[in-house]
């Protein structure tokens, strides 16, 4: 590989000894055996962001200026300001964007009203057409016909979603590594060349940990999903291809492009991972705004229609009857009401072509880190929390062990001052480009009074980004 160096073993793997309690699970996120090493949360913080971090600590007082006073007056503001602080921190931290998959059955989540969003598949008393008799999901063809301008509007709402709502499908997911359930919503968007299937656009974080997925129409026939799934975490879109020789409903898509704000839309999903087929309206609050969503940042249409968990990869139209957005996330906080998102139409058809007859989305690479950005004995930065074993990092020669602790930095020279910058500037990054990044190494060190962590080794490692492709078949 172009700019790759030969320096895989610059990391030398540490004494096991070192690891005083740490550990993660098979996703490689840590779990509580120690003092969690984010301050500021857990690291499994996928499909929510909070949007104001972690406080700072106050810095100590210098105690030769120290002036003494009488112990009840301190101890009384002493209460007051930490129920203050307890206040507002509860107040605050209710305030994220979220992703709008149905909370999972079996982790904790609220899971009231969604008891039959379970396992899928054959477990459904074999009434699910299987989808393994199709011969593949990417096709070199594929084209969605998407109308330059809206078309005639209906008159009534009743006639739009009419025209519409067999489009819009249930998807139910089960995960036979964790053994969780979840739902959500999808919209059959294209007809494969050979008759056999039909394309239905979702979310990625609907279906990405899911090993089994049903699809269910709008008339209760249910599906199997074709085993292959393609998946942009990025984006956060992803298709999935179900099989069917008669004539389905499909979208009629238009343009997002041509919305305006304040014009009427309105939203068809599964809310709750019950309720399939339920419609909301409402209008185009913003047609293009740049939001935080896990890190990650996106710019998305918003509608002040009711949105709620479930309704993710479900269809935003417009009063002519067109897809105008994939809806997938919502301003969730108990004083806030009416604010949801959806991926711009145009956005995702130029990606779901591109994933159906390449495999791949032209630029993007497999940089494959996840950071999070936090302080650990008084040691502030973006931490690596995992690499994906097929990354160009990992190829470049960087290999992730659990004893030590890595901090960024730098990125081609740059620094970075929250995840949120530093994620916005990989995502940024374009396959072919060069890559130079500075890592320092540190290992955790100390006996029975206490931890810290003492720097081991600071190393750079040069490469070139790959063409990350989503399946290959």
């Amino acid at each position: 590989m172009n700019g790759e160096n030969n320096n895989k073993n610059d990391f030398e793997k540490p004494d096991s000894s070192l690891n005083n309690g740490e550990n993660r699970d098979n996703n490689g996120q840590y779990y509580n055996e120690r003092e969690n090493f984010n301050p500021y949360g857990s690291f499994d913080s996928r499909y929510q962001n909070a949007p104001y971090g972690g406080y700072n600590a106050a810095p100590i007082g210098n105690k030769r200026n120290e002036v003494k006073v009488s112990k009840t007056p301190v101890i009384i503001l002493s209460t007051l300001f930490v129920i203050f602080a307890v206040a507002v921190t509860a107040v605050l931290g209710v305030f994220y964007f979220r992703f709008l998959n149905t909370p999972d059955t079996g982790n904790g989540g609220n899971s009231e009203g969604i008891e039959d969003a379970g396992g899928t598949g054959s477990d459904n008393g074999g009434d699910v057409i299987d989808s393994s008799s199709l011969d593949g999901i990417l096709q070199p063809d594929f084209k969605i016909e998407q109308a330059l301008n809206p078309g005639t509007e209906y008159e009534e709402l009743e006639d739009a979603v009419e025209a519409t709502e067999k489009t819009v499908v249930a998807i139910t997911t089960f995960s036979d590594t964790t053994g969780v359930s979840g739902a959500g919503s999808g919209v059959i968007i294209g007809r494969m060349s050979s008759g056999k299937g039909y394309y239905i656009i979702t979310n990625n974080h609907v279906v990405e940990d899911a090993t089994k997925i049903t699809v269910e129409l709008y008339d209760g026939t249910k599906y199997s999903a074709y085993e292959s799934v393609l998946k942009d975490e990025q984006s956060d879109l992803a298709i999935i291809a179900i099989a069917e020789t008669k004539e389905l409903a499909v979208a009629k898509v238009g343009s997002s492009e041509a919305l305006r704000t304040g014009q009427d839309i309105f939203v068809i999903g599964n809310p709750l991972g019950t309720l399939g087929g339920t419609v909301t309206n409402g209008i185009v609050s913003a047609e293009a705004v740049n939001i935080l969503v896990s890190d990650h940042y996106m710019q998305l249409i918003q509608t002040n229609a009711a949105i709620n968990p479930g309704n993710s990869g479900g269809g935003m139209f417009n009063m002519s009857g067109e897809l105008v957005g994939i809806v997938n996330a919502k301003y969730e906080s108990v004083s806030v009401e009416g604010i949801g998102f959806a991926i711009p139409i145009d956005t995702a058809v130029t990606i779901a072509e591109q994933m159906v007859s390449k495999g791949y989305i032209e630029g993007r690479h497999n940089f494959g880190i996840q950071v999070e950005y936090g302080t650990q004995s008084f040691i502030s930065g973006n931490w690596i929390t995992s690499v994906d074993s097929d990354s160009d990092l990992y190829k470049a020669g960087f290999e992730f062990n659990k004893n030590f602790y890595y901090k960024i930095n730098s990125i081609n020279g740059k620094t970075f001052n929250s995840t949120a910058e530093i994620n916005n500037y990989i995502d940024n990054l374009k396959a072919g480009e060069s890559v130079s990044i500075e890592i320092t190494e540190y290992v955790l060190s100390g006996g029975f009074m206490g931890y810290t962590l003492v720097e081991n080794k600071t190393v750079t490692l040069n490469f070139v980004l790959e063409q990350q492709y989503i399946i290959t078949e």
